[in-house]
């Protein structure tokens, strides 16, 4: 994650047409991207291992294709 630049890359559910408005996001993403900046800030690091048992939101938010 360090380095990458994005944390929730779910960008199939992106609306493009408002990419560039101020603070624009899916409610998943933001709670996921807000969630995992907690982990990182504690120090906890397992619970970023284990994103696939934290909810719905961070099952959308970080969908493999």
């Amino acid at each position: 994650m360090i380095g990458s630049g994005i944390i929730v890359p779910n960008m199939m559910m992106g609306d493009w047409d408002k990419h560039r408005e101020n603070l624009y996001g899916f409610e998943c993403a933001i709670e996921t991207n807000e969630k995992m900046k907690k982990f990182m800030l504690n120090g906890d690091h397992q619970q970023l291992f284990n994103f696939h048992s934290k909810g719905n939101a961070f099952d959308l938010a970080i969908r493999a294709f």
